[in-house]
C-alpha cells in the first residue's frame, strides 16, 4: 500500500486510487453478503 501512495504524483492520480481501494472493498463486501445470504445466516 505504501508503495502505491509512493508513486501518486497528483490529485488526479490519488482519487483515483482512492477510487480503486474503495471499490476493491466494496467488491469484497458484497460478496460476502451474498455469502452470508446464501448460507441462510
Amino acid at each position: 500500500m505504501l508503495d502505491m501512495m509512493a508513486g501518486v504524483r497528483s490529485d488526479e492520480e490519488l482519487d483515483a486510487l482512492k477510487h480503486a481501494i474503495s471499490e476493491f472493498y466494496a467488491k469484497r463486501a458484497d460478496e460476502e453478503m451474498e455469502r452470508l445470504w446464501q448460507s441462510g445466516q
